[in-house]
Protein backbone atom coordinates (compact mmCIF):
# COMPACT_ATOMS: atom_id res chain seq x y z
CA UNK A 1 0.00 0.00 0.00
CA UNK A 2 0.82 3.71 -0.32
CA UNK A 3 1.19 3.95 3.48
CA UNK A 4 3.39 1.10 4.14
CA UNK A 5 6.00 2.59 0.95
CA UNK A 6 5.60 5.82 2.90
CA UNK A 7 6.48 4.70 6.18
CA UNK A 8 9.25 2.74 4.62
CA UNK A 9 10.52 5.65 3.13
CA UNK A 10 10.89 7.78 6.07
CA UNK A 11 12.21 4.46 8.60
CA UNK A 12 15.07 3.75 5.61
CA UNK A 13 16.22 6.89 4.90
CA UNK A 14 15.03 10.06 6.54
CA UNK A 15 15.71 11.66 9.84
CA UNK A 16 16.06 8.03 11.73
CA UNK A 17 18.88 7.28 10.20
CA UNK A 18 21.94 9.21 12.23
CA UNK A 19 24.59 10.50 9.92
CA UNK A 20 28.41 10.83 10.18
CA UNK A 21 29.19 12.21 13.52
CA UNK A 22 32.37 14.49 13.88
CA UNK A 23 34.22 13.54 17.28
CA UNK A 24 33.94 15.84 20.11
CA UNK A 25 36.46 18.53 20.04
CA UNK A 26 38.07 18.06 16.58
CA UNK A 27 38.76 20.81 14.69
CA UNK A 28 38.20 20.87 11.37
CA UNK A 29 41.10 23.04 9.87
CA UNK A 30 43.53 23.06 6.83
CA UNK A 31 46.71 22.31 8.40
CA UNK A 32 49.78 20.07 7.16
CA UNK A 33 50.20 16.47 7.95
CA UNK A 34 54.17 16.96 7.44
CA UNK A 35 56.07 16.93 10.88
CA UNK A 36 59.21 16.66 12.27
CA UNK A 37 60.21 14.32 15.19
CA UNK A 38 63.71 13.06 15.96
CA UNK A 39 63.95 9.23 16.15
CA UNK A 40 66.70 7.44 17.51
CA UNK A 41 67.75 3.79 16.11
CA UNK A 42 69.80 1.32 18.16
CA UNK A 43 70.06 -2.00 15.91
CA UNK A 44 69.33 -5.38 17.59
CA UNK A 45 73.08 -6.60 15.42
CA UNK A 46 75.54 -4.07 17.72
CA UNK A 47 76.14 -3.57 21.36
CA UNK A 48 77.85 -0.39 21.97
CA UNK A 49 77.82 2.89 19.63
CA UNK A 50 80.11 5.82 19.13
CA UNK A 51 80.16 9.24 17.77
CA UNK A 52 82.25 12.05 17.36
CA UNK A 53 80.56 15.33 16.72
CA UNK A 54 82.72 17.28 15.24
CA UNK A 55 82.43 21.14 15.43
CA UNK A 56 86.10 22.65 14.00
CA UNK A 57 88.04 23.18 17.04
CA UNK A 58 86.00 21.77 19.53
CA UNK A 59 84.48 18.51 19.31
CA UNK A 60 82.15 16.08 21.46
CA UNK A 61 82.32 11.81 21.80
CA UNK A 62 78.92 10.41 23.00
CA UNK A 63 78.81 6.78 23.64
CA UNK A 64 75.56 4.18 24.16
CA UNK A 65 75.74 0.38 25.29
CA UNK A 66 73.44 -2.06 25.88
CA UNK A 67 73.36 -3.55 29.00
CA UNK A 68 73.00 -7.32 29.21
CA UNK A 69 69.69 -9.25 30.18
CA UNK A 70 68.44 -5.83 30.06
CA UNK A 71 66.09 -3.49 28.48
CA UNK A 72 68.70 -0.41 29.17
CA UNK A 73 70.74 1.37 27.13
CA UNK A 74 73.99 3.38 29.03
CA UNK A 75 74.08 6.43 27.37
CA UNK A 76 77.94 8.91 28.04
CA UNK A 77 78.42 12.27 26.32
CA UNK A 78 80.96 14.01 26.97
CA UNK A 79 80.57 17.81 28.11
CA UNK A 80 81.42 20.70 25.15
CA UNK A 81 83.97 21.90 26.04
CA UNK A 82 83.56 24.83 24.05
CA UNK A 83 80.43 27.23 23.96
CA UNK A 84 81.06 28.39 19.69
CA UNK A 85 79.80 24.98 18.40
CA UNK A 86 75.93 25.60 17.33
CA UNK A 87 74.75 22.15 18.37
CA UNK A 88 70.78 21.35 16.81
CA UNK A 89 68.59 20.24 19.71
CA UNK A 90 66.55 16.77 18.78
CA UNK A 91 63.41 16.81 20.54
CA UNK A 92 60.58 14.34 20.81
CA UNK A 93 57.59 16.52 20.35
CA UNK A 94 56.00 16.40 17.28
CA UNK A 95 56.56 19.97 15.34
CA UNK A 96 54.77 21.42 12.82
CA UNK A 97 56.84 21.66 9.53
CA UNK A 98 56.36 24.82 7.45
CA UNK A 99 57.46 24.48 3.82
CA UNK A 100 57.24 26.70 0.62
CA UNK A 101 56.11 24.08 -1.98
CA UNK A 102 54.32 20.94 -0.12
CA UNK A 103 53.80 19.20 -3.46
CA UNK A 104 57.66 19.41 -4.37
CA UNK A 105 58.07 17.79 -1.26
CA UNK A 106 56.31 14.25 -1.83
CA UNK A 107 57.72 14.68 -5.42
CA UNK A 108 60.96 13.64 -4.12
CA UNK A 109 59.54 11.12 -1.32
CA UNK A 110 61.82 8.26 -0.99
CA UNK A 111 61.33 5.19 -2.57
CA UNK A 112 58.79 2.22 0.05
CA UNK A 113 59.86 -0.92 -1.32
CA UNK A 114 56.44 -3.18 -1.10
CA UNK A 115 56.45 -6.54 1.06
CA UNK A 116 57.85 -9.79 -0.90
CA UNK A 117 54.33 -11.65 -0.54
CA UNK A 118 50.98 -10.57 -0.72
CA UNK A 119 48.61 -10.90 2.73
CA UNK A 120 45.20 -10.18 1.15
CA UNK A 121 43.90 -13.88 1.57
CA UNK A 122 43.65 -15.85 4.91
CA UNK A 123 42.40 -19.67 4.67
CA UNK A 124 40.87 -18.97 8.08
CA UNK A 125 39.05 -15.17 7.26
CA UNK A 126 35.32 -15.80 7.24
CA UNK A 127 33.87 -13.65 4.08
CA UNK A 128 30.66 -14.95 4.44
CA UNK A 129 28.93 -11.36 5.46
CA UNK A 130 31.33 -9.21 3.74
CA UNK A 131 29.49 -6.34 1.62
CA UNK A 132 26.27 -6.34 3.41
CA UNK A 133 26.57 -3.40 5.58
CA UNK A 134 25.34 -0.84 3.30
CA UNK A 135 21.59 -2.43 2.70
CA UNK A 136 20.56 -1.81 6.30
CA UNK A 137 21.10 1.52 7.89
CA UNK A 138 18.36 1.48 9.87
CA UNK A 139 17.24 0.04 12.90
CA UNK A 140 16.20 -3.35 12.64
CA UNK A 141 13.49 -2.60 15.92
CA UNK A 142 12.01 0.14 13.75
CA UNK A 143 11.33 -1.83 10.99
CA UNK A 144 9.24 -4.02 12.58
CA UNK A 145 7.61 -2.13 14.47
CA UNK A 146 6.39 0.13 11.61
CA UNK A 147 5.78 -3.80 9.80
CA UNK A 148 3.42 -4.32 12.65
CA UNK A 149 1.74 -1.20 13.48
CA UNK A 150 0.74 -1.46 9.52
CA UNK A 151 -0.52 -5.35 10.21
CA UNK A 152 -2.27 -4.01 13.27
CA UNK A 153 -4.19 -0.77 11.00
CA UNK A 154 -4.87 -3.46 8.07
CA UNK A 155 -7.11 -5.41 10.48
Amino acid sequence: SVVQQLLYGLAYNSWLYTGDVLADGFDQKESSCVTIQSQFYFTNTTNSYNVLQDCGNCSRLFHAKRIENTNLLFVVAETLPCSSCEIERLTQVKTEFQEEDPCEVLNSARYRRGPTECWDYNIWENTSECGRGHSLQSSIGILFSIQLILTLLSL
